[in-house]
């Protein structure tokens, strides 16, 4: 089994503005995207973020790939590959259709997560000055890595 825990043992838990930060992520999913990337969020990322890194995560000026809830919907759908490709579920398949086909699927979709959460789980870290190329490295990084978890890794 492959493991993708990108969270070291000494990692220290979310400080309250990183909390607040993500519950804004997790509200602005759930809200404007899907339950299940909302929950994705709550579940299987950790942040520990400088304030600065979390003032342009969540600046609404960003166009939404620069955004924190466009780079999350990418890191996302890359999770529910990864969760599909280890054969714990298809989120995406439950995440289709009307709304109250999604509500209905949320139990399935919950159950899903809690096993993909024993597999995966990553920690987001950018503790200094979020410069241009801080920033840019600080979403791409993750991009990248789930990228190649979720869909560029042989099966």
């Amino acid at each position: 089994m492959v493991s993708a825990q990108a969270q070291p043992t000494s990692f220290a838990p979310e400080s309250p503005a990183d909390k607040a930060g993500k519950a804004e992520l997790v509200e602005q999913a759930f809200s404007q995207h899907s339950y299940l990337y909302s929950q994705l969020i709550q579940h299987c990322f950790t942040f520990k973020l400088s304030s600065s890194c979390w003032t342009k995560f969540s600046d609404p000026a960003n166009t939404e790939n620069d955004s924190g809830l466009g780079t999350m919907n990418y890191w996302c759908r890359y999770v529910t590959e990864y969760a599909k490709r280890q054969g714990l579920g298809d989120l995406e398949a439950l995440k289709s259709g009307s709304p109250q086909d999604q509500k209905d699927n949320r139990p399935q979709m919950d159950a899903i997560i809690q096993k993909l959460k024993a597999q995966f789980s990553m920690s987001i870290q950018a503790p200094g000055s979020c410069t241009a190329k801080g920033y840019e490295l600080m979403r791409r990084y993750p991009y990248e890595v789930l990228e190649r978890i979720g869909y560029r890794t042989p099966a």
